[in-house]
């Protein structure tokens, strides 16, 4: 949900396509920065099921405009209370799809 870690998944999603696909390729990408700043203050205020539904929101907005993969990134600094999505280990989660479009 961070910048900082969106720019990360941006780089690597690029590299992984150059890689298997070639030079001149790179990922289609469908991109959606959420001010974590909103979530924050949903979460502090007891409105999960809010910043879920915030969340679900730019999902379906991301899945209108062709996503077929799902990545959620969270803050690069972990804060005091449990984030909303339980992350991989390289803090981020994955849901369908290809990242190659293949």
């Amino acid at each position: 949900m961070s910048w900082q870690s969106g720019a990360e998944h941006y780089r690597v999603a690029n590299e992984l396509v150059r890689e298997r696909l070639g030079e001149l390729h790179s990922a289609r990408v469908v991109l959606a920065s959420v001010d974590f700043a909103d979530v924050e203050w949903l979460q502090v205020a007891g409105r999960r099921d809010d910043a879920g539904q915030l969340l679900a929101g730019v999902a379906k907005g991301l899945e209108a405009a062709g996503a077929e993969l799902l990545v959620l990134s969270r803050p690069p600094v972990c804060t005091r209370r449990q984030p909303l999505v339980s992350p991989c280990p390289a803090g981020s989660a994955a849901v369908g799809g290809s990242a190659t479009g293949t």
